[in-house]
């Protein structure tokens, strides 16, 4: 069976300790959330700094907290294995929410402007166990905190602390411990646009994104009485932003698969709140998802079958033709101000040594020319779609 990392286990810890961390147990008092992820995330907050361009990646400061933003994190996921086959899924994640701009003014050692959350889960497949933790401090008297170098992120004995591109993580809680070492197996991955992720189509509503897509995991986890000697690969996100929601949008579904051939592939879908709520962005006017689908469905065998444009993908294969598709709707569909997410290249990186010439960039727009033509789409928004296209072509042709 294909190991698919993230597929699984650590995607149920990754998304059920929200559920689980939470949860009342017992004779504990239910706990009734009172702020929702998009109206924690979508506020302006005034006096924060918003991720508004792409900026280069900075290394190691960007391992490091980035105090002006109103939010960020450190998200470790991954799946484990000990020697005899059994699988442990686990993730261990930090999070920074700024209480308020600015610098601390009181004289307090109490004092702070910062808070941390972490969530810990460890998810025993063969038991059929699924173990979540979370805590929370303060950025005072050395309870929790971050610093980039050396990098480190902690609450109490919570941590994850190295270079960035490694790093050791340690928690426990109870009968439930982790302590493994990570190390990147590949460079770092500047997510959307140069590092720039965007959430919608208004200007501020992104984040500062970057990831390790697959880091070699080795150490023990502890369960009960058992101590696991165990190996694996985990995934590494990063991201800090103010206001990275916009209106009519709810939140964001991510999943993520480490494949056996060495491919790393990544889908997020932006959720609304209703339909009638989005804005009247191209997207809606173009028909939603199935209607950008259906165009890069008529577009791409224009393009494959090209006797100008074939031979850029006469080596692909079909399952290379379909990831590229994939990414074309994804990309037109963000592109558009639709509620989906774009991880793929920018185009810049995706078609350097290409050698796409003036020659192959007409025939390119006569085929998307041919496509809109093909599915009656208004003129104007024909235009908007063809002025996106022609902005493109500084990044595509050489």
């Amino acid at each position: 069976m294909s190991r698919v990392a993230l597929g699984v286990a650590a995607v149920v810890a990754a998304l059920g300790v929200a559920f689980f961390a939470l949860w009342p147990t017992g004779s504990r008092p239910r706990i009734d959330a009172t702020v929702a992820v998009r109206e924690a995330l979508a506020d302006d907050r005034a006096g924060f700094t918003r991720a508004l361009a792409p900026r280069p990646l900075s290394f190691p400061s960007d391992h490091g907290p980035h105090p002006d933003f109103g939010t960020e994190w450190w998200y470790y996921t991954g799946n484990l294995r000990t020697a005899a086959g059994r699988h442990v899924g686990f993730q261990l994640t930090f999070f920074r929410i700024a209480l308020a701009p600015g610098a601390v003014v009181r004289a307090s050692a109490w004092a702070t402007r910062q808070l941390y959350v972490a969530h810990f889960a460890v998810s025993d497949v063969a038991g059929g166990r699924f173990h979540a933790f979370s805590r929370g401090s303060r950025e005072a008297l050395g309870l929790a905190g971050a610093s980039a170098s050396p990098f480190r992120v902690w609450i109490e004995d919570w941590s994850a602390e190295g270079d960035g591109s490694s790093a050791r993580l340690r928690a426990s809680d109870g009968a439930v411990a982790l302590d493994l070492e990570l190390s990147a197996a590949k460079p770092v991955v500047a997510q959307g646009d140069r590092g720039l992720s965007r959430k919608g189509p208004e200007p501020g509503n992104a984040s500062f994104y970057y990831s390790f897509t697959r880091m070699p995991a080795r150490g023990i986890v502890r369960l009960g009485r058992e101590t696991l000697e165990v190996s694996g690969e985990a995934w590494m996100d990063r991201e800090w932003s103010t206001s990275a929601l916009g209106s009519g949008v709810e939140g964001w579904d991510w999943f993520a698969l480490q494949l056996d051939d060495g491919c790393e592939p990544a889908w997020v879908t932006i959720a609304a709140l209703q339909e009638d709520a989005m804005p009247d962005t191209l997207y809606k006017r173009l028909g939603g998802y199935d209607a950008i689908a259906a165009v890069a469905d008529n577009l791409l065998p224009r393009l494959t079958a090209d006797p100008q444009l074939g031979r850029f993908w006469q080596h692909r294969g079909e399952d290379g033709v379909r990831r590229e598709k994939q990414l074309l709707i994804d990309f037109l569909c963000a592109s558009a101000g639709g509620p989906l997410y774009y991880v793929g290249r920018e185009m810049k990186l995706s078609h350097r040594g290409l050698g796409i010439n003036e020659r192959d960039w007409q025939v390119f727009l006569g085929h998307v020319n041919a496509t809109l033509d093909h599915f009656k789409v208004p003129s104007q928004e024909k235009s908007e779609v063809l002025g996106f296209v022609e902005s493109l072509k500084k990044d595509i042709v050489e």
